[in-house]
């Protein structure tokens, strides 16, 4: 069985249910991003049914709730019996209409190339973005992974690489304690430490590469997407692709005037002789106007004037050059040929990153493959791991905190015995005295990272605090004078 999830993080992270799955033999595959509107069934009548459903039970439960309790809280239990509901409601008929549309229902699946004319206006619309490796290199992964590692030294890596060996490649807490130490990450870099793994365990040609190999890349070279191994011609479900894609590429049916030889669909020339010239012409006028056209429609600079080159030795006549002055109207269409093809008519697709387990964001695959199911346990101990570090992290931290009030504590009286022989000159103390001070007698801290402070911060700190309650302060250092006598 084949079940077809969209991007949707949750689908194909949850460990469980993928391995539930898999061993009921079923395979997920996961759609290429921003596609479910076209590819999947349940985005196209039953979620729209779904939500119109479940927006009315909703509203039934919380006003039976308000009338019952008085407060519309719905529990857990209700958000069940609402889920079976919607489940219910939903009719036969939906889900077959539903499927038909994106030619997944078996009895009224439809050819593949007349699906991708019914698709057509959605292909034309991906024909607009810049094209994607399909196959990302080692070099383009290793764009995609943190900056951290980027810039770190091959044998800084290398040496990563050794301590998760060490560990039996597993990422037990003492893994992660040794990465932690040797290679000097805080805790946000450990977190992204696990994908650097994968990618140099899967292509450890990235353990030597740096920022130039990045730019010096040749995506010419480095792309697969022309393998003829991959695309095989000989695969006949690959030229009923080919073939559909071909039908759908004569976009330029009525669009005459933004071609420099129009032809029919039959590739004909539709002009000839004088005909031919004037279109010709006339083009010549508009590629010369888009020059003057900017990114903003509502406003166009005015091009230079277009001569033949002097090198030519062309006489011209006075009115020679009233030809190749564009009209307004050519104006605009030089505008909207400046938008429908070349450089500024592309747009980019959104930077790529990577997940957790090492595959790019986005793009199609299948989740519970074994590898995957490897990755998402070995995702899962990583968590647990890190989540031990954390905890012993602030455990010593909180242990730091009670040890540092114990020492304010105990420095607090001799502190305020030397503000007192000083005149009371609180730049005459150090920061530790100011801090013991302000702790025992005003319970307050200097708010702010510990590094960034100054001694002055201190101070002026200590300062307001005396200002505004120097009571407190003589009423210490009167407890001190009982204490002594």
């Amino acid at each position: 069985m084949l079940e077809l999830l969209d991007g949707f993080k949750s689908h194909e992270c949850v460990l469980a249910a993928n391995e539930i799955r898999s061993s009921e033999k079923i395979r997920v595959l996961k759609e290429e991003s921003n596609t479910s509107h076209v590819c999947q069934g349940y985005d196209q009548h039953v979620a729209k049914e779904d939500k119109k459903n479940a927006a009315e039970f909703l509203y039934d439960v919380r006003k039976m709730q308000q009338q019952q309790t008085a407060k519309a809280i719905i529990d857990q239990y209700a958000l069940v019996i609402i889920g079976i509901r919607i489940v219910k409601e939903c009719k036969k008929e939906t889900w077959i209409s539903s499927f038909a549309r994106v030619n997944l229902h078996p009895t009224y699946r439809k050819p593949f190339p007349e699906f991708m004319k019914k698709i057509s206006q959605f292909i034309r619309g991906g024909t607009q973005f810049v094209e994607e490796d399909l196959y990302p290199s080692p070099a383009k992964k290793f764009k995609m992974l943190p900056q951290f590692w980027k810039g770190m030294q091959p044998s800084e890596r290398r040496v990563a690489m050794t301590i998760l060996n060490s560990h039996g490649g597993k990422y037990t807490s003492q893994c992660l304690r040794a990465l932690k130490t040797e290679c000097k990450l805080n805790l946000n870099q450990l977190t992204e430490i696990r994908v650097c793994m994968i990618i140099a365990k899967e292509h450890p040609e990235t353990l030597d590469m740096d920022l130039d190999d990045i730019q010096n890349e040749s995506g010419a070279n480095e792309s697969t997407d022309n393998n003829p191994e991959i695309y095989s011609s000989s695969d006949p479900q690959a030229v009923t692709m080919e073939e559909a894609r071909t039908e759908d590429q004569n976009l330029n049916k009525c669009l005459d005037y933004y071609q420099l030889n129009p032809k029919d669909s039959s590739g004909k020339q539709k002009f000839s002789g004088e005909a031919l010239l004037n279109h010709m012409c006339g083009y010549r006028n508009r590629e010369f106007a888009k020059e003057g056209s900017t990114d903003d429609d509502r406003t166009s600079k005015p091009p230079s004037l277009l001569v033949p080159s002097p090198y030519l030795d062309v006489h011209l006549y006075d009115d020679s050059l009233r030809a190749i002055k564009p009209t307004k109207q050519d104006f605009l269409r030089g505008n909207v040929i400046s938008h429908a093809h070349g450089i500024r008519a592309q747009r980019k697709m959104a930077e790529r990153k990577l997940t957790n387990i090492g595959t790019v964001v986005g793009h199609c695959g299948v989740v519970n493959s074994d590898e995957n199911l490897r990755k998402l346990r070995d995702s899962l101990e990583f968590a647990k791991s890190f989540a031990e570090i954390k905890r012993v992290q602030e455990t010593e931290k909180k242990q730091k905190g009670e040890n540092a009030q114990k020492d304010f504590e105990k420095n607090a009286p001799a502190a305020v015995r030397k503000l007192e022989k000083k005149d009371r000159n609180l730049k005459d103390l150090n920061i530790s005295e100011i801090e013991a001070i302000l702790f025992r007698v005003y319970n307050v801290a200097v708010e702010g990272a510990r590094s960034k402070l100054r001694k002055v911060d201190y101070v002026k700190r200590l300062e307001k605090e005396m200002s505004k309650n120097i009571e407190k302060y003589e009423l210490f250092l009167s407890s001190l004078a009982h204490v002594q006598s």
